[in-house]
């Protein structure tokens, strides 16, 4: 137990009075002249000691009616763990601020950042002298105590808003370390937030309690500086058809507006503007789309877009009016536009009749008068691949491959190996099999054992069979992302294969791609120096007359949608448009595949603060990697001059988690923290109360002052009775 005011303690000598006035006023019975009856002596006995008792009785009361007085004008208080220290002992303090860029949401002219700088500024200026102050943030940095109060309060001014943030709790656990390394025996945390679900998200927190427990003592605080009842527009994250496409090919720009507000909100009516580029450089609107949103809501917007030259554009979408979150009202984007690229077919003979399917799936007819096919496909005799040069091409099909010369499989493995994409497609012809296994071993995926064929059980005419079905569905292989919104709904067992070669012997470096819904492997991908090879263990070179029965029908068949979507993701995969990723989140290190005539050694990098970074790129890499990435925009490469040489470029968006408002309960915060008693505030009188509460204990004042009106009562009663009788 603890007093405010210990001096006034003194008081309670004042408890003697009543003893004092109780003896000297005490009555002294009087002498009468009576007749010496028995039965009155012992009435008389009976009556002086009922009369004794409401004495002590009495002067009990009003002792303690001036012991209780004197106490509770001593403020007492009443710790919950063991008796501290002087409260005004130095203090041990850390104070976490959250950054993150939903603190910037701005309510009463002011943003929640800005409130939590107010009240950390008002902390510091609370805490006793000597006291050590830690001021951290949900940005990446070290954990260390400031100077003195003095830089503390600096510290807390430059604060900013951090597009690239660390969960909160993250924070608080570095916070936990710095305190357990303080000397002070007193120790408190603070944590200012909004509250919001997005930074109160703990990977491990058992290693919290875990920090928590090995403390002791430890005053948490939590500062509430979120807005009551908020309300946001925002634009979620953007989605791209694809991020590398041939020059002229459309690209469809999507994203997602939602509503984020109280029931009973008024719906919001809002413009999602997208903007791109001009040869100056300069954004010009290309689009836009209205849209009208009740609380809650979200709809989705799509921008078709085409006709891009050849090289890296970027642009931007981007909600018009005002908002009080305006971290998440711009989005960016980034699409690498290639030159057309040319596909080699290389088919059996007569190779104009077995490779026709593949290349009208590949460049339908229709959109190569249009301009618009974005491949170009060459279709060649596989017996003349050894005189064909390989380099202009940026994939190669083989299809249906016979025992061709060692020339010509010498020539496919060199060309993958400096970086080009193949597919082999097998079928009957790769007969006889230790001759063609000798030839092509080099780029087969394993030993061929034989020819599976669940396709025996022949049906109706026109060669219709049944057999082995693809599946696309649960599959997590980059080539087949395409197929994994429409889940189950690909007719594959309208296509079945009923012929397919059997591996046995895999080499190590040999993937599964696909599979078929038996487990048996579709697909296998290897990766051949710079290159990629992909190996179906079927024909997509048969005809639908093909005798005996065709391989498959996956290109002839009836609507054979399916099968033209799986050659159009292979050819993708194999010009490397797939993993061409030019569109990050903040703090994620972007990766940009370099191609085989890029010659670049050295970079200069332009940041969207405008900010010119140089970098190097070691010899033979693959691949230039850019780390850090902390602000939200375009991210531009340049090399070999102002003029011309190479550019490329790639663009990072906050995620939009971040922006979300949605409010932590009041028990969560206080589970977070296992048993410790949690102090949640939204004012500085609330925050002084809590203050007061654990640095001077739980005051009884109130307490005490009802048992001091008891007694006053009791007294006032019992002096009434007595007095009356006597």
């Amino acid at each position: 137990m603890d007093f405010l005011n210990p001096a006034l303690l003194a008081g309670s000598a004042l408890a003697a009075a009543p003893i004092v006035l109780h003896l000297v006023l005490k009555q002294k019975p009087r002498q009468f002249e009576f007749p010496a009856l028995r039965f009155l002596e012992q009435r008389r006995q009976v009556n002086e000691r009922r009369l004794r008792l409401r004495h002590w009785l009495l002067l009990a009361l009003r002792v303690a009616a001036l012991a209780l007085l004197a106490l509770a004008l001593a403020r007492p208080s009443m710790q919950a763990s063991h008796v501290l220290a002087d409260r005004e002992a130095p203090v041990a303090a850390v104070l976490v601020f959250d950054t993150s860029p939903r603190m910037a949401y701005r309510q009463q002219n002011q943003t929640r950042l800005e409130a939590a700088q107010e009240f950390g500024r008002w902390i510091v200026g609370q805490l006793p002298e000597d006291s050590q102050v830690a001021v951290l943030d949900t940005r990446y940095a070290t954990a260390v105590f400031q100077v003195d109060a003095a830089a503390a309060k600096l510290r807390i001014d430059r604060l900013e808003i951090a597009s690239l943030s660390q969960p909160l709790l993250q924070v608080v656990q570095e916070g936990l370390r710095l305190l357990a390394d303080s000397k002070l025996a007193r120790k408190e945390i603070y944590l200012l937030t909004d509250l919001s679900r997005g930074g109160w998200q703990t990977t491990s927190p058992a290693a919290l309690v875990q920090r928590l427990d090995a403390l002791g003592d430890l005053g948490i605080y939590v500062i509430d500086v979120g807005a009551t009842d908020p309300r946001n527009v925002a634009l979620a994250d953007i989605k791209l058809s694809s991020q590398v496409l041939a020059a002229n090919s459309p690209v469809i720009v999507s994203s997602e507006v939602r509503y984020e507000a109280p029931a009973g909100s008024p719906a919001v009516d809002r413009t999602v503007e997208l903007d791109l580029p001009d040869a100056d450089g300069k954004l010009q609107r290309r689009s836009e789309l209205a849209v009208k949103l009740a609380p809650g809501q979200s709809q989705r917007v799509d921008f078709p877009l085409g006709g891009f030259p050849i090289g890296t554009h970027q642009g931007q979408l981007k909600l018009s009016g005002e908002d009080a979150l305006v971290a998440d009202d711009a989005r960016y984007f980034t699409v690498d536009v290639q030159p057309t690229w040319k596909v080699l077919i290389a088919a059996p003979a007569p190779a104009g009749r077995t490779g026709v399917y593949l290349a009208e799936a590949l460049a339908p007819e229709q959109w190569r008068k249009q301009g618009l096919a974005r491949f170009h496909c060459d279709v060649i005799d596989w017996q003349r691949l050894d005189a064909t040069e390989l380099a202009p091409y940026t994939a190669v099909f083989l299809l249906d491959p016979g025992p061709m010369t060692p020339a010509a499989w010498q020539r496919l493995l060199e060309y993958v190996h400096a970086g080009g994409g193949a597919a082999i497609c097998l079928g009957r012809r790769a007969q006889p099999l230790e001759e063609f296994q000798r030839a092509a071993d080099p780029l087969l995926p394993g030993r061929l054992e034989g020819i599976d064929a669940p396709g025996d059980d022949a049906a109706g005419a026109a060669g219709a069979t049944t057999g082995a079905i693809l599946r696309t569905a649960g599959t997590s292989h980059p080539l087949l992302s395409k197929f994994v919104p429409l889940a189950d709904a690909v007719p594959w067992d309208a296509f079945p294969v009923a012929r397919r070669w059997r591996f046995a012997d895999t080499r190590e470096q040999s993937a599964v791609a696909m599979s078929f819904a038996d487990g048996q492997p579709a697909m296998f991908e290897q990766r051949l120096g710079r290159g990629r090879l992909l190996t179906l263990v079927t024909s997509l070179s048969d005809q639908p007359d093909e005798r005996p029965i065709p391989w498959n029908q996956l290109l002839t068949g009836l609507e054979p949608w399916p099968g033209f979507m799986l050659a159009n993701e292979m050819a993708l995969y194999l010009v490397d448009s797939t993993e061409g990723q030019l569109n990050y989140a903040v703090g994620q290190t972007a990766a940009l595949r370099l191609r085989p005539d890029d010659h670049v050694t050295s970079y200069v990098l332009t940041t969207p603060t405008g900010d010119n970074l140089k970098g190097s790129v070691a010899a033979a890499a693959e691949t230039l990697t850019v780390a850090g990435n902390e602000w939200p925009g375009h991210y531009q490469l340049r090399s070999g001059g102002t003029e011309g040489g190479w550019r490329r470029g790639y663009s990072a968006n906050v995620p939009a988690d971040a922006s979300r408002l949605e409010r932590v309960a009041p028990d969560e915060v206080q589970s977070t923290f296992g048993k410790r008693t949690v102090h949640v505030a939204r004012s500085q009188a609330e925050m002084e109360r809590e203050i007061s509460t654990s640095r001077v204990g739980r005051e009884l004042y109130p307490l005490v002052m009802v048992v001091l009106a008891v007694a006053l009562g009791l007294e006032q009663i019992l002096a009434n009775r007595f007095y009356r009788q006597v």
